[in-house]
């Protein structure tokens, strides 16, 4: 990294807002049609999105003053311990700053038909035939303390009434009180477990309809959860009266819980009281676990650059890649790994802006045809063998790699460049430390690499990696968005699969040659300047050892190769 580059300060780049709003991502958690349509009632732009398995979810906005609130809607069929597995898949989906479960209870005391309960814990129990008594078990803490004091203020203020499309009246209220949840639900006071839950649960006023099993599956490091149900019954049968008609009441009580979640957002989002509240973000790291893969999920920021898409009518992402320590390398007993990975040695890196995908043949192309902005070489417009605007560019060398940067940075007057093979593995990992950035395993829904067995000379190289499944072997390179619900928690994507990345670094068959490598995240040459490359990341043509975070590659500068692109990196000096 040379020293002489124009730094930039934040401004002059554009962050990734719409007319400066900045976006946080919340899943609100249903069982019910009637919960979902009341929830959707309070979104605009709501459409339906699709999860790698599957799954369909729908996904809607808010807007509150300076904030846009992007709302996925998880509905669990009602009792479904099975597909509670739901809520695991949006979190790798959204990265949600928040998650609202919203639905509707039976009230025990203490509460009225529309009132709506914040549950700061859940009681639980077993109901179990062999036995004359239901078993207890451990209550879950089922709210954050960040918003239980929200909730708290706003239910005294009653300023989220006026979010209701019509006065009520009585006019609901917001209690804040523990629930209790099991697999069965209590009907009425004559109901032989109705004394049980008087006598074992006296600060609780109402029954979760909606189990607790689907709160075991947040994550307990997770900061921002909440339980909020609208009362739609009530437990000794009390006449419902004029106001709630028959029939009505579980629409109504789905329209209070639905208005007091979307109300919470929205002063969560633009309280004074917490002006701290997007740089906790910016330092908070969940960890979801799915399938046996790990999705790290870390706030990150994205920047285009203002001067590219004015100056040549495309956009390129960029995620700021924050300052850290990390162990480059691979462990002894990592499988798969190759003697080249050796050794482990700490290193330090300074922040900067990397590429959320690699170069794509449309960015390519954009740069490639301005030969008022050539360096030393001519550019091929169309190198590619796949072609695809959105697919990566291939069949580029490092040569024609380092002048597409050049250009930008003539262009820009910002310092484009290659990553050097240090910050290529810092911001591949994003704080793991387990062979792939989804943890110890990987499969082909989650990247594009050769998931069936390769059987050639001298070994046989697997399509599965680990306890991992095999897979599928598209033969092809995939757009660069295809796998970007799954970007790694600096928001980076296909850092696994796809093609193989130039990085700046001169090529070293293990990191103790010539002297050791850089400590400081820098570039480590040589004086040779037609020395091999070093190349990151595997390919849809290779298995997915060659995927790991750790595994390295070297070729010579000038090769050019159906497998090979790779992603820039602007200096972030001032961030």
């Amino acid at each position: 990294m040379t020293s002489s580059s124009p730094s930039f300060n934040q401004s002059s780049f554009n962050a990734s807002k719409q007319d400066s709003q900045i976006t946080l991502n919340a899943v609100i958690v249903t069982s019910l049609a009637v919960e979902s349509q009341a929830v959707r009632s309070f979104l605009t732009n709501v459409h339906e999105v699709t999860h790698p398995t599957g799954t369909v979810y729908e996904r809607g906005i808010f807007e509150a003053d300076s904030y846009t609130w992007d709302v996925y809607i998880v509905e669990i069929e009602l009792g479904n311990i099975i597909d509670a597995a739901e809520i695991e898949r949006s979190l790798s989906v959204s990265k949600p700053h928040v998650i609202l479960f919203v639905g509707l209870a039976i009230g025990i005391r203490n509460v009225k038909i529309g009132d709506v309960v914040v549950a700061p814990k859940i009681y639980r129990y077993i109901l179990d035939t062999r036995s004359e008594e239901p078993e207890l078990r451990p209550p879950l803490g089922a709210e954050s303390h960040v918003l239980s004091e929200y909730a708290k203020a706003e239910a005294q203020k009653n300023e989220w009434l006026s979010r209701l499309p019509k006065p009520t009246a009585p006019p609901p209220d917001v209690i804040i009180a523990p629930l209790v949840s099991s697999e069965k639900v209590v009907a009425s006071m004559q109901d032989q477990n109705y004394e049980f839950l008087r006598s074992h649960f006296n600060d609780a006023v109402a029954v979760d309809l909606e189990g607790y099993k689907f709160l075991e599956k947040i994550p307990s490091i997770f900061p921002f959860v909440m339980v909020i149900r609208g009362i739609s019954d009530l437990i000794d049968d009390v006449e419902l009266s004029q106001y709630y008609p028959e029939g009505l009441s579980k629409e109504i009580a789905a329209r209070h819980a639905s208005a007091f979640a979307i109300h919470i957002l929205s002063k969560f989002a633009n309280s004074k009281d917490e002006p701290d509240f997007q740089a906790e973000f910016g330092e908070q790291q969940d960890t979801v676990e799915t399938f046996g893969v790990i999705q790290q999920s870390q706030r990150s920021q994205c920047f285009t650059d203002p001067e590219i898409h004015a100056k040549l009518g495309i956009q390129i992402d960029l995620m700021l890649i924050p300052r850290g320590t990390f162990v480059m390398g691979s462990p002894e007993n990592e499988l798969g790994r190759y003697d080249d990975e050796d050794s482990l040695h700490e290193v330090t890196v300074s922040p900067f802006l990397m590429g959320r995908y690699p170069v794509t043949q449309a960015q390519w192309r954009a740069v490639a045809n301005r030969e008022d902005l050539k360096v030393e070489q001519d550019l091929d417009p169309d190198p590619s063998k796949v072609k695809g605007e959105d697919h990566p560019v291939e069949r580029v060398s490092w040569y024609e790699a380092m002048e597409f940067c050049q250009r930008l940075s003539r262009l820009t007057g910002h310092h484009y460049r290659l990553p050097t093979e240090a910050e290529w593995e810092y911001a591949c990992r994003a704080g793991t430390t387990t062979p792939f950035h989804f943890g110890e395993t990987i499969t082909t829904n989650l990247a594009n690499y050769r998931g069936t067995d390769n059987e050639s000379e001298p070994e046989n190289y697997p399509g599965n990696y680990g306890d991992g499944p095999k897979g599928d072997y598209r033969e092809t390179t995939t757009p660069v968005n295809q796998f970007h619900p799954l970007a790694n928690a600096f928001g980076l994507c296909d850092m696994h699969g796809n093609v193989w990345e130039w990085c700046a670094d001169h090529w070293h068959r293990n990191y103790e040659d010539d002297g050791g490598a850089p400590i400081d995240g820098n570039a480590w040459l040589t004086e040779d300047s037609d020395a091999s490359r070093v190349l990151r990341g595997g390919s849809w043509y290779d298995n997915p050892r060659d995927c790991r975070s750790a595994c390295r590659n070297g070729l010579n500068p000038g090769d050019r190769s159906f497998d090979i692109g790779f992603r820039v990196v602007c200096e972030a000096r001032g961030l």
